[in-house]
């Protein structure tokens, strides 16, 4: 049995009964190959304090941050095809 108890900036983690001291963060657990920590994301109206990580410390990114990335990549399109136009016009009807 795996359980992370936290309190005064101290984590322990507990394995068959035997606390563990985890310093900094993420705090990883094995057992299911997940990480838990916290960073700061602000978005507009919302913000985050805690993430899920894999082992390389990598953090899953959260729908919000799926959602803005997938606006940037659309509007980098959406300049491309612009430039496209100026330079060669539209395309002629089939």
């Amino acid at each position: 049995m795996v359980s992370i108890i936290s309190y005064a900036n101290h984590s322990h983690l507990a394995v068959d009964g035997s606390y563990q001291l985890q310093i900094g963060q993420p705090f990883f657990m094995p057992e299911i190959n997940l990480g838990i920590g916290r960073s700061q994301y602000i978005s507009g109206n919302i913000q985050r304090q805690l993430y899920w990580y894999d082992q390389q410390v990598n953090h899953y990114q959260t729908p919000e941050e799926v959602e803005q990335q997938t606006r940037q990549q659309l509007e980098l399109v959406r300049q491309k095809l612009e430039c496209s136009h100026q330079q060669f016009g539209e395309l002629p009807e089939a």
